[in-house]
């Protein structure tokens, strides 16, 4: 999957960038996230979060 980043300023392109991520990139920063997600909210189930965040990564890398 990629994302992407342009920014325009007086219709010209500023900046331009691209990640590529792999299955397991998106796995990674999954756990990553929702460990984070853990120590800040009060929530017990790990895997109700890890769903969250997981959905929320693969519709921004599909708004593209």
């Amino acid at each position: 999957m990629k994302l992407s980043k342009v920014i325009l300023e007086n219709k010209k392109v500023v900046v331009r960038k691209q990640i590529d991520l792999t299955e397991q990139d998106i796995s990674n920063l999954t756990t990553a996230i929702t460990t984070r997600l853990q120590e800040y909210l009060d929530i017990d189930d790990k895997k109700i979060l890890e769903t969250t965040v997981t959905a929320a990564i693969t519709e921004l890398l599909e708004n593209k």
